[in-house]
C-alpha cells in the first residue's frame, strides 16, 4: 500500500493560512503555507522543499463546506515577510468535521481564477460528502461571527451554501446488469422485453444523445454594471453564456445564480483563453516595449510574459535594481516530458504553474516575481450598458 505521501498530487500552490483557533484565547495569525491537494487529504506545508514539515492535514471525506470567505482583517495581520501583502486578497473557507466537532480552514490565494478553481476541484473531490445547508462567509474572531455578530460559535450560517455540481453518471453503471449464474454472454446495454423485441417504450437507446455544449467564459476586464439588467464583471471570474446571439452584449450567469448583460469583448471563452487571464500576460509586445513599460513601473521584481519571436514559444521580461536598474529576458523552455522551466531545476507543468513558483523562489532568476504593471485598459463597449445600446 502506498504512504500519504505517495498518493497523486491533485493541486499544489503556495497560500497563507490563518490560524484555525481550536483553542480558547489563542491569537490570530497569518503564515505562508504549501498547501497540497490529494484524493484523500488536504494539507499544508512549512514549505516545498525536500525537507518541508508537514503542518497539518484534513481528510477529504470530513469536508462539508467549501466556499470564498470575508476576512475582514486580511490586509492588517498578513505580517510583512509572510507574503506580498497586496497580492494575497482572495479568500476561501474550507469547513470539515474532526471529532464530532466542527472546524474551518481559512486560505488566502493571490488570484481570483486560481480561488474558484481550488473551490471546483475540492467540491468535484467531495462531491458525495454530507454536506452543510448554510455557512458563515465571516470568520469567528472576538467572540462573535464577523458576518452576523452571532456569538455562538456552534451558530447555523447565515447565508445559503452553494450548490455543489452533480457528477455526471457513466452510461455504463446505469445500464450494468448482474450477469445470471449459467450466463456467461456479456451483458449488452440494451433492455430487452421478455420474450425479445426491442427495448420497452421510453428506454433510452444504449448511445446517450449529445448535450448541448455549455459556452463558459472567463472576464479578461472589471466591468461595473450601470442598469438592473446589466451584470457587474469581476476579472478571472467564470461566466455561463445563456444568450450570445447580439454580438456586442451577451446575456449571461455568474457563479451565485445572478443573470445580466455584459459587453462580449470583456471575456473569452474558457476552452480558447489560455494564458489571456493572467494579468502578467501580454501576448505580441515587443521586447523594446516591455522594457519601457518595466522601466515606467520602477519595481524590483516587476515581470511581464510575452510572446517570444520565435513561433511558440514565450518570454519572461523580469525588471531589478540590482547593481544598476535593467530588464533581463529569460526564454521560457520546455522538457522532453513536456514540463516548462527557466532552470531545468524547477521544471512545472504549466507556465501558470512555473510564474507561481517564481513569484516565492528566485529559483536562478535576478529576482523573485513581486508584481506586474498596471491593468491593461479596458476596450470601448457599445453603448455605456445593454438598455443604452439596444432600445
Amino acid at each position: 500500500m502506498a504512504g500519504k505521501d505517495e498518493e497523486e498530487i491533485i493541486l499544489q500552490t503556495f497560500m497563507v493560512k490563518r490560524s484555525q483557533n481550536k483553542k480558547l484565547f489563542t491569537p490570530v495569525n497569518f503564515k505562508g503555507r504549501w498547501v497540497v491537494l490529494k484524493r484523500r487529504a488536504l494539507a499544508y506545508y512549512d514549505s516545498d522543499g525536500e525537507r518541508r514539515r508537514e503542518r497539518g492535514r484534513i481528510a477529504t471525506d470530513s469536508i462539508h463546506t467549501v466556499e470564498q470567505a470575508q476576512l475582514a482583517e486580511l490586509s492588517k495581520q498578513i505580517p510583512d515577510g509572510v507574503a506580498e501583502n497586496s497580492q494575497y486578497k482572495y479568500p476561501f473557507q474550507v469547513g470539515y468535521t474532526e471529532q464530532n466537532t466542527d472546524y474551518t480552514l481559512y486560505l488566502i490565494v493571490g488570484d481570483h481564477s486560481e480561488r474558484l478553481h481550488w473551490i471546483h476541484t475540492i467540491r468535484s473531490l467531495c462531491v458525495c460528502n454530507t454536506r452543510r445547508p448554510r455557512y458563515h462567509p465571516g470568520a469567528w474572531s472576538a467572540r462573535r461571527w464577523a458576518c452576523c455578530d452571532g456569538e455562538r460559535r456552534s451558530a447555523p450560517g447565515c447565508q445559503i451554501a452553494t450548490i455543489w455540481p452533480l457528477p455526471e453518471p457513466q452510461l455504463e453503471i446505469l445500464v450494468q446488469k448482474e450477469k445470471p449464474v449459467n450466463d456467461v454472454t456479456p451483458v449488452t446495454a440494451a433492455v430487452t422485453m421478455p420474450g425479445g423485441g426491442g427495448a420497452p417504450p421510453g428506454t433510452p437507446s444504449a448511445k446517450p444523445k449529445d448535450k448541448p455544449r455549455t459556452k463558459v467564459v472567463v472576464a479578461l476586464y472589471p466591468f461595473k454594471a450601470i442598469e438592473s439588467g446589466d451584470l457587474s464583471l469581476e476579472k478571472g471570474a467564470e461566466y455561463e453564456v445563456i444568450d450570445d446571439s447580439q454580438e456586442h452584449w451577451w446575456k449571461v450567469k455568474d457563479e451565485n445564480g445572478s443573470v445580466g448583460y455584459i459587453p462580449s469583448n470583456y471575456v473569452k471563452e474558457k476552452e480558447t483563453i489560455g494564458l489571456q487571464k493572467y494579468e502578467w500576460y501580454v501576448g505580441e509586445m515587443s521586447r523594446q516595449r516591455a522594457e519601457s513599460l518595466l522601466k515606467q513601473e520602477d519595481k524590483e521584481g516587476c515581470f511581464v510574459v510575452r510572446n517570444s519571436s520565435t513561433k511558440g514559444m514565450y518570454t519572461l521580461s523580469l525588471y531589478t535594481k540590482v547593481n544598476h536598474p535593467q530588464t533581463k529576458h529569460y526564454h521560457i523552455k520546455q522538457n522532453s516530458r513536456g514540463e516548462f522551466y527557466l532552470s531545468d531545476k524547477h521544471c512545472c507543468p504549466s507556465i501558470p504553474e512555473l510564474i507561481n513558483y517564481h513569484k516565492h523562489n528566485s529559483g536562478g532568476l535576478c529576482s523573485r516575481l513581486k508584481a506586474t504593471p498596471c491593468d491593461r485598459p479596458a476596450p470601448p463597449t457599445a453603448g455605456l450598458s445593454h438598455g443604452m445600446c439596444y432600445i
